[in-house]
């Protein structure tokens, strides 16, 4: 337990400015505080005409600082979903499902119907309504719930003026979403939807469709998917709405199991500088996140990643040169756009007739291809990718073969000989299907172990190479997905054990060999406990937590016993 910093005895209370100070009362907290405050939080509000308001460091921060640890301003269950508990999110069906005898929402019983979740939609549906909800068809997804994340904002007008206004000054997008086909989705099963079932919101507060539709907008934009419940609820957060995005983010985020926001720093960061996270999926290629960008959140990403044609020398988004002329026949070069802020063949807002005067190029030949030309091969690639299995190892080694040359140890046998690539060595096709494969070896037994066991030395061998190939990758290009990076290690430790084991049984007892290799095991341990620490035990990142932590405890008592017995150099 955290000790007190003014006494030093078990602290039960955290300082909720920086999470990292703790004290065994109020009042050693006060007495501490002015030695304390310069240092509490790591965090300050900024804004710039480029940024608008944002969350910056307020002093030089480490890799691994707690930044930030906030509680939801509003959560919901996501807006397509099958009748749930309003407070749990568990689904409901109509033998179990029990109506709030106030307003008659289907919950999950009293404790979850008292719960202050439901009070918003609740005190809504008593006083603007004037009639219970009568929520029938369980099972299938209801249109009655498109409305409970919009109706629990509406509640903060009358519960609370100062959650109500810092709502309001967030981003909401209005103008870029007029017209848009989610707009009139929402306009339809949000907006209309909620003036003829709380007529009152309409006739006596005057609640205008726009003024829901800006609501709308603002969990659109600064909504987070939430992953403690199936599927995923959403929440907004105060300050979370200010931090930033970059595609090479210099924070993780991750949650409790109380639903707070907890982000902590993957890269240092210096006084001034935004924090940042990242608003789509890292792993995509460039033109992909720029348009998710561009259709979710309302801008063209120019993050340093995205400028960059090579990703930081990741050629993420390349495809492999197909050979040069002349003294160049088998060029090992990258073919890239010449722009990489062109979307799809046309400038941002372009005409998309321009799209063949964009071109990709290897810079080390010269040699040069219409962007068409990329395009249409991609989405060849593309179209293999989403009929592969995934769970089939042996296609994912073909696929590996057919589109990225890959070599793998002879003992797999693979039927097609190995081919010129036609991506680059880490396209996110190909860095896909390796971490689909990576995690896909050693599933087949009872537990993870046994399955390992069942792997020949050659996939033993290729599951090490591609865990270590994916987490230099990652450090290079997504530092801050904690979450990725946290599995990999636990899985080459997973290895690292099992091919101790191999090497025993081939080679007999070597103490110098078995200490090598559980530091290496250790040494994995470290990297998953640090990575996924703040992960809650609900997730599946938080079990992983649990077993490296136990994992972690036999691996040092082993190498206590080895030094006792053979008296090797200190540990």
């Amino acid at each position: 337990m955290p000790a007190c910093m003014v006494c030093g005895r078990p602290a039960g209370q955290r300082c909720a400015g920086c999470g990292a100070a703790y004290y065994c009362g109020k009042d050693h907290q006060k007495l501490h505080w002015k030695q304390h405050k310069p240092g509490c939080s790591p965090v300050k509000e900024a804004s710039s005409a480029q940024l608008g308001r944002y969350l910056a460091a307020a002093r030089n921060l480490a890799v691994g600082e707690v930044v930030l640890r906030e509680a939801p301003l509003i959560e919901a269950p996501p807006p397509s979903t099958q009748p749930v508990c309003l407070t749990c999110y568990k689904p409901l069906f109509e033998a179990s499902a029990k109506e709030c005898e106030r307003c008659g929402w289907p919950m999950c019983g009293p404790e979850c119907a008292n719960n202050p979740k439901h009070r918003g939609e609740c005190r809504l549906t008593v006083q603007k309504r004037g009639d219970k909800m009568n929520i029938r068809n369980f099972g299938l997804p209801h249109p009655s719930y498109q409305c409970i994340a919009t109706l629990r904002c509406l509640a903060l007008r009358d519960s609370s003026s100062a959650k109500w206004r810092r709502l309001l000054e967030m981003e909401s997008h209005s103008e870029q979403r007029a017209g848009s086909p989610r707009q009139e989705q929402e306009r339809f099963g949000v907006a209309l939807f909620i003036l003829r079932v709380f007529p009152k919101l309409r006739d006596i507060d005057k609640l205008t469709e726009e003024e829901i539709l800006n609501i709308c907008g603002i969990l659109q934009v600064n909504g987070h998917e939430v992953p403690l419940s199936e599927p995923p609820y959403v929440a907004v957060y105060d300050k979370g709405s200010l931090l930033a995005h970059s595609c090479r983010a210099n924070c993780a985020k991750s949650f409790s199991s109380a639903g707070e926001l907890v982000v902590r720093t993957a890269l240092p960061v210096k006084a001034g500088e935004p924090l940042t996270i990242c608003y789509t999926d890292p792993m995509w290629g460039t033109a992909a996140r720029r348009q998710h960008l561009y259709d979710t959140k309302f801008f063209w990403c120019r993050c340093e990643r995205c400028v960059d044609p090579t990703e930081f020398g990741s050629y993420f988004s390349a495809i492999a040169c197909p050979g040069g002329d002349g003294e160049q026949p088998d060029c090992p070069g990258a073919i890239m756009p010449d722009d990489p802020l062109v979307e799809g063949g046309a400038p941002e807002g372009g005409d998309p007739d321009m799209g063949e005067q964009q071109y990709w190029r290897c810079p080390t030949c010269d040699i040069s291809m219409p962007q068409g030309s990329v395009l249409s091969l991609l989405r060849r690639v593309g179209e293999d990718l989403s009929e592969l299995d995934k769970d089939d190892a042996e296609a994912c080694r073909l696929f590996l073969q057919r589109y990225g040359g890959d070599e793998f140890p002879l003992d797999l046998k693979e039927k097609d000989a190995v081919r010129r690539p036609l991506l680059s060595r880490n396209h996110f096709y190909l860095t896909d299907v390796r971490l689909a494969l990576a995690q896909r070896y050693g599933q087949d037994g009872v537990d993870a172990q046994q399955g390992l066991r069942q792997l020949s030395d050659g996939e033993i061998a290729h599951k090490r190479q591609l865990c270590r190939e994916l987490l230099k990758l990652a450090e290079k290009l997504v530092p801050a997905e904690h979450r990725m990076r946290g599995l990999l290690w636990f899985e080459l430790h997973a290895v690292e054990v099992e091919a101790s084991r191999r090497r025993g049984l081939d080679q007999g007892p070597d103490p110098a060999a078995l200490r090598v290799s559980l530091l290496e095991s250790r040494r994995c341990l470290t990297e998953v406990i640090e990575l996924l620490r703040c992960e809650p035990p609900e997730l599946p990142e938080g079990k992983v937590l649990r077993q490296a932590r136990l994992n972690f405890k036999e691996v040092d008592q082993l190498l206590c016993a080895l030094h006792h017995a053979v008296g090797d150099a200190p540990l």
